[in-house]
């Protein structure tokens, strides 16, 4: 990072101070900077630096928050030097030290400073750690330790740096290997941090931390949780009710302190980590065969720190995943309810139909009554078109609505529609032709039709009059409906065809509906490759256009069938909620064999495999699935033998890894090149 220097850095200095010229170059100036954004962080700091003096000269190894524009002072480095212990001031406008320099004055507008000195032998530089923020305030006692802890770990890379320089041939590489190896330790640290944060399962989370603690130390780590008045070891994040609690003091003295503690001996450790209220979570408890030095206190401190946020994250993702899961389930549960009382609505509805056609045909009847019942049976029509209608919804959402294709009389459909809804309404039909014949499915037609037929009516609640009319198009037949009703108002028009939409002067006018004829009319129409339009003006009427084209393009049986794994049931299946909101049709297996089962009978895109929760050996399973399909493979490790799995994807995943992961599985097993790589 640029070192803004108060003294230009000249031969000269350079010579007369070689100790000072140690400090600002080699590989420790990335560690400076490192520890000095660690400061910041630590204390919530936007501002942060370290300063460097030898009583005549000044400059910063290390400055974080303030661009190249900003003229540093060392006025602050220089007061915390001088106090020779902490330094913390809440307001410098108040403080007469500070309230004229240009740094409290000018654009930067520092309003606190907190600093602490790191010490320096005689006739060498001092150095001086200061936090520095915007706005009045204090540090809190954790930020106190934390400062004071970064503080300690500073002052042993400086005089690591300070005993670097050459004074004697013999000792020189000995300096500059442990100097070495502190840049070794910050860099492992930061891979640790990397893994714990990467990790949201919580087994493996504590299973990184202690491999991490061993690879960073050579020592054994224990995680322990505060448990029935003692502590229990952990394996993951929620621990065993049946684990008997032990009692140490040590690990107890660890959990109601805010440092890191070392017993007597110095070859145990322990830290205490918070968890979300701030109450003690977790003690981290180290032991190994050498004394534990600053620098381990230090780094095995900030691990305490860094596995407190990847626990929190743990935590909030667990959490998002049950509150998922649930309303997952809880949609599942409405498909379900919505699918069973639609099918049970249609059979009591034929036989209110069947009967009142009966009686209608019976000669003994007279009109009045024949009209009674020819009433009876369009209104049980209408209900069980709106069965069917519910009932399609249900598979829309299951991606399982697929169209029959054949021949279909338009004029004719039409004309049988109208036929049955004129006996509450005069209806209009007028056509082009007496025949008008296109490719499509003969009954999702009729609903598109029967909903704005049934319309027209609803929504002209005065009795205006209805018209339908039919006319070739180039690219198919054009089925008109125009009714001379409420109207749409103009700004709700763009919505009118989306799930469950309806008009805010059909709810005023207290006219009833469920708000999704019009979204399943769309859907149907457009997997016919049609269009659908709306033409309406409030208060004087509505004309809806369908076009149906000559040839349907039978869209549906170009959706993608996956197969899932996963034991927990459809119900409760993100993955295969998130899959079928994107438009895939998804049959969700319990068990490996149901997966090869599904496989025997029907064709599908792709396998999405739950590896953690196979009920198979993987080879097994492989072996009757190869060739088949492509196979994509989701666990929380990528697995050992990875032969016959055509694409990995590691949990927890997004939808976007999943899909890239899909992707590869499906070039793979059309005999692309496979991937060495992991999603």
């Amino acid at each position: 990072m640029p070192i803004p220097l108060p003294l230009p850095l000249t031969e000269e200095l350079r010579r007369s101070f070689p100790d000072g010229y140690a400090l600002l170059e080699g590989p420790d100036e990335d560690l400076f900077g490192a520890l000095t954004r660690l400061a910041a962080k630590l204390c919530a700091a936007p501002i942060a630096v370290l300063g460097l003096t030898d009583g005549k000269r000044e400059w910063f190894a290390a400055v974080c928050g303030l661009d190249g524009t900003v003229d540093v002072d060392f006025v602050f480095c220089r007061q915390t030097l001088a106090g020779g212990g902490l330094l913390e001031v809440a307001d410098a406008t108040s403080d007469a030290r500070f309230a004229d320099n240009r740094l409290v004055t000018g654009s930067a507008a520092i309003r606190f400073c907190a600093g602490i000195p790191l010490g320096g032998r005689d006739g060498e530089p001092a150095a001086a750690l200061v936090v520095l923020d915007r706005r009045p305030r204090r540090l809190t006692a954790r930020q106190h330790a934390a400062l004071a802890a970064v503080a300690d770990a500073l002052a042993e890379q400086i005089d690591a740096r300070r005993a670097a320089v050459p004074r004697a041939d013999g000792d020189a590489g000995l300096r500059g290997a442990e100097l070495a190896m502190q840049n070794e330790r910050l860099t492992a640290i930061t891979s640790i941090a990397q893994q714990l944060f990467a990790t949201l399962e919580s087994s493996l989370l504590v299973e990184a931390l202690l491999a991490g603690v061993h690879e960073l130390f050579g020592a054994d780590a224990k995680l322990h949780a505060p448990h029935g008045g003692g502590f229990v070891a952990l394996s993951d994040l929620r621990g065993s009710e049946e684990a008997v609690p032990i009692d140490d003091g040590f690990l107890a003295l660890a959990a109601a302190s805010d440092l890191c503690v070392v017993e007597a001996g110095e070859l145990r450790a322990a830290v205490r980590i918070a968890g979300s209220s701030g109450s003690t979570a977790y003690v981290l408890e180290v032991r190994r065969a050498l004394p534990f030095r600053t620098a381990d206190v230090f780094a095995l401190g900030l691990l305490g720190q860094y596995f407190a946020v990847a626990a929190r994250n743990v935590e909030l993702y667990e959490e998002l995943a049950s509150r998922r899961d649930a309303v997952v389930e809880l949609n599942q549960v409405k498909n379900d309810l919505i699918a069973m009382l639609a099918h049970d609505f249609k059979g009591p509805l034929t036989t209110i139909v069947g009967f009142a056609d009966v009686l209608a045909d019976d000669q003994r009847i007279d009109n009045e009554a024949r009209a009674y019942l020819e009433m009876i049976s369009s209104s049980a029509m209408r209900l069980a078109s709106l069965a069917t209608d519910t009932l399609a919804l249900s598979r829309l959402e299951q991606n399982e609505l697929v169209l029959a294709l054949d021949d279909v009389d338009l004029v004719a459909l039409v004309r049988d529609v109208v036929r049955v809804f004129s006996v509450t309404r005069p209806i209009d039909l007028r056509a082009s032709a007496g025949s008008l014949v296109v490719n499509g499915d003969e009954s999702r037609l009729r609903q598109v039709i029967e909903n704005l037929v049934g319309n027209a009516i609803k929504y002209s609640p005065g009795g205006e009059p209805v018209e339908v009319a039919l006319r070739a198009r180039p690219r198919g037949v054009e089925v008109a409906v125009r009714d001379r009703g409420i109207g749409i108002p103009e700004s709700e028009r763009a919505k009118l065809f989306g799930r469950f939409a309806r008009a805010s002067n059909a709810r005023a006018l207290g006219i009833g509906g469920t708000g999704f004829g019009l979204y399943l009319s769309k859907t149907i129409i457009d997997l016919h490759g049609g269009a659908i339009e709306v033409e309406s003006v409030e208060g004087h009427g509505s004309t809806f256009r369908v076009l149906v084209p000559l040839r349907g393009v039978q869209t549906a049986a170009a959706v993608r069938r996956i197969i899932l794994l996963d034991v927990d049931g459809d119900a409760r299946s993100y993955v295969a909620h998130a899959l079928r909101g994107d438009g895939f049709a998804v049959s969700v297996a319990h068990s490996a064999e149901e997966v090869l089962h599904l496989l025997d009978e029907g064709t599908y895109t792709a396998a999405l495999i739950d590896a953690d929760r196979l009920d198979m050996p993987a080879r097994t399973f492989l072996g009757g699935a190869a060739g088949r399909t492509a196979i994509v493979c989701m666990a929380l490790r990528r697995p050992a033998e990875t032969s016959g799995w055509d694409a990995f994807v590691t949990k927890p995943f997004l939808m976007k890894d999943l899909y890239t992961a899909m992707d590869e599985a499906l070039g793979h097993a059309k005999g692309a090149r496979p991937s060495d790589a992991a999603s």
